[in-house]
């Protein structure tokens, strides 16, 4: 079930979710107003669900996975290509005031540490520029962003093709760091939800989780800031869980894309209408073929799409 805010893809980090809370109601001051989402009531879940990210995360390491990837450097290129476009820098009334803004002059001196390798004059003067950040004018700070965008992402195309080495220096989006993040927020959420069941108030660090687990989760599964705004259409996935030998028959599960859930919970008396997402959920017994996520894909936007499961129309809205 992944965070409202994002329709993400199928990853481990989509069963970590809140049911955010959405109510107009006056409370009276002796009366706290209730935490911004709620946690699937469900301990023994969540319980096993940590152990499976710690445990999976000790069986990459072992297989040395958590080494840097080329992939990886190359979205990161990217993704700070983009932020620096979607922050501002670029656009025609952009004044040297953005800079007073502590996340942008990092973002600037993060885009200069991964032009470093770059011993091209034209290129090593743009990095000094950035590094400060340093500029005269708001023309000149429009100027060095567009070129520092454009370098980032040629940079991006050279090591897909093969063309460049990725230098690794000060990135701070590897895979082992966005592991770690889906650890760390399992086992806040695990204790919000011990707090949820006990009816404990939550302090205002746990209120901030709640708020800002969408981007939590977004981060973990490698949508740095702005590209989160714009994800892959990657939810669908397919995938055999068994199969009858007897008649060559397979049992296929997959998921489909996000859809609205609503849930009436209870909290202190009373009913809380709360909205969140789910995945949709699909299976169906088929002559013995594995699907590809593609294919399968292919078939969920095709006429052929099988209906979900007859199980679920209690709580499905047509």
């Amino acid at each position: 079930m992944p965070n409202p805010t994002r329709q993400l893809g199928a990853n481990p980090a989509h069963i970590c979710a809140t049911i955010k809370t959405r109510i107009n109601l006056r409370w009276h001051r002796a009366c706290p107003p209730p935490p911004p989402g709620f946690v699937e009531p469900n301990p023994a879940f969540w319980r096993e669900y940590v152990r499976l990210v710690e445990r999976t995360i000790t069986l990459l390491d072992a297989e040395t996975v958590f080494e840097p990837s080329v992939i990886a450097f190359v979205q990161y290129l990217r993704a700070t290509a983009d932020e620096i476009e979607t922050s501002g820098f670029t656009q025609d009334d952009a004044r040297l005031d953005i800079l007073k803004s502590h996340k942008n002059e990092a973002l600037l001196r993060k885009a200069s540490q991964l032009m470093w390798m770059d011993k091209e004059l034209q290129t090593q003067k743009l990095v000094d520029a950035l590094s400060g950040p340093a500029f005269a004018t708001s023309e000149e700070m429009r100027t060095a962003c567009k070129h520092a965008i454009a370098l980032l992402r040629t940079y991006a195309d050279k090591m897909e093709r093969g063309e460049m080495k990725p230098q690794y220096k000060d990135t701070t989006d590897s895979l082992s760091e966005r592991w770690n993040t889906l650890a760390i927020l399992s086992r806040q959420i695990e204790t919000i939800l011990a707090k949820q069941l006990s009816d404990i108030e939550i302090t205002n660090s746990e209120r901030s989780i709640l708020i800002e687990y969408g981007y939590t989760v977004a981060n973990a599964m490698g949508y740095l800031a702005a590209a989160g705004d714009n994800p892959r259409d990657n939810a669908p996935r397919w995938a055999e869980v068994a199969h009858d030998p007897n008649v060559d028959e397979s049992l296929g599960v997959a998921t489909g894309r996000a859809r609205a859930l609503f849930v009436l919970y209870p909290w202190r008396g009373r009913e809380l209408l709360c909205t969140g997402a789910v995945l949709s959920y699909y299976e169906e017994w088929a002559p013995t073929k594995r699907l590809t996520d593609a294919e399968w894909k292919e078939k969920l936007d095709s006429p052929d799409a099988p209906p979900p499961p007859d199980w679920l129309a209690p709580i499905l809205a047509k």
